[in-house]
C-alpha cells in the first residue's frame, strides 16, 4: 500500500512544465499582438494625420485647400506634409494664402524629454506660391 500512496516525482514535474509551457506561449502571444497592433498603428498613422489636417483646413471659416500626403519619421521626431495648398476663399474666388511642395516638422527628442519643445520646420515652395505677389493678381 506504501507503493500506492506515494506519486512519481516525474508527474508532479510534468504538471510544472506543463505550467510553464503554458505561460511562455501565452507570454509569446501577447507579445506577437502587442508588436503587431504597434506596427498597425505606425501604418495606420500618416492616414490618420492627414484626415486630420484636411479636416481641420476644411474647418477654417473663410479658407479652403488641403494637404496632398503625410509622411511620418518618428526616430527623427518628425513628419513631412505634401502638396500644402491653402487658399482664401472671398465670394466663391480662391486667393492663395500658402502653397508648399513639401514641409518638414521636427521636433528634438532630448529637448522634448527635458520638458522643453525645439522644433524645426523646412518648407519648399511649389510652382504656385514661388511668384511674386503682384503677378498673382
Amino acid at each position: 500500500m506504501k507503493a500506492q500512496a506515494l506519486t512519481p516525482d516525474w508527474h508532479i514535474d510534468k504538471k510544472a512544465h506543463h505550467k510553464r509551457q503554458s505561460f511562455r506561449h501565452a507570454a509569446i502571444v501577447a507579445a506577437a499582438l502587442i508588436l503587431v497592433s504597434l506596427v498597425g498603428l505606425r501604418l495606420y498613422l500618416p492616414y490618420w494625420v492627414k484626415d486630420y489636417i484636411n479636416a481641420e483646413i476644411a474647418a477654417l471659416e473663410g479658407y479652403g485647400g488641403s494637404v496632398g500626403d503625410i509622411g511620418i519619421s518618428l526616430w527623427r521626431g518628425a513628419y513631412q506634409i505634401y502638396d500644402l495648398d491653402i487658399h482664401k476663399t472671398k465670394g466663391g474666388l480662391k486667393e492663395p494664402f500658402v502653397a508648399a511642395g513639401l514641409l518638414d516638422l521636427s521636433v528634438e527628442w532630448p529637448a522634448l524629454l527635458h520638458g522643453t519643445v525645439v522644433a524645426e520646420i523646412e518648407m519648399l515652395v511649389s510652382q504656385k506660391a514661388s511668384k511674386p505677389l503682384d503677378a498673382r493678381r
